[in-house]
């Protein structure tokens, strides 16, 4: 298990190359956060707000997004195999390059967002 940081407001925390693999980040507030390049591998992040927040190069590989908050983000070139965004919201986010192979996305809205060569 990675670091317990459920319920934690991290809002405009510099996070960039954070090694957050098995994270519990579980209702955390990480709005306007910077995590470009972060590792979030196997990271919890049920209904985190991660709006208005850098997450370019981001790995949420096997990560679990439910009912998370992603709306206005910047996800280019992110890695999101095999992650769980069920009932996600992801309005406005830019999602350039990313991979979501094996991602699961059942319920998930994805209004006005730019989608270009999404694996």
């Amino acid at each position: 298990m990675g670091a317990s940081l459920c319920d934690y407001d991290l809002e405009g925390a510099d996070l960039r190359y954070a090694n957050l693999r098995k994270a519990d980040l579980r209702d955390a507030n990480l709005k306007n956060a910077n995590l470009a390049f972060a590792d979030l591998t196997g990271a919890m992040l049920h209904r985190a707000n991660c709006s208005y927040a850098c997450c370019i190069s981001t790995l949420f590989s096997r990560a679990s997004l439910i009912e998370a908050r992603l709306d206005h983000r910047d996800f280019s070139y992110a890695a999101f195999q095999g992650a769980s965004l069920q009932m996600a919201s992801a309005h406005g986010a830019r999602f350039t390059g990313s991979d979501f192979r094996d991602a699961t996305i059942k319920g998930a809205s994805f209004e006005e967002n730019l989608v270009d060569d999404v694996l």
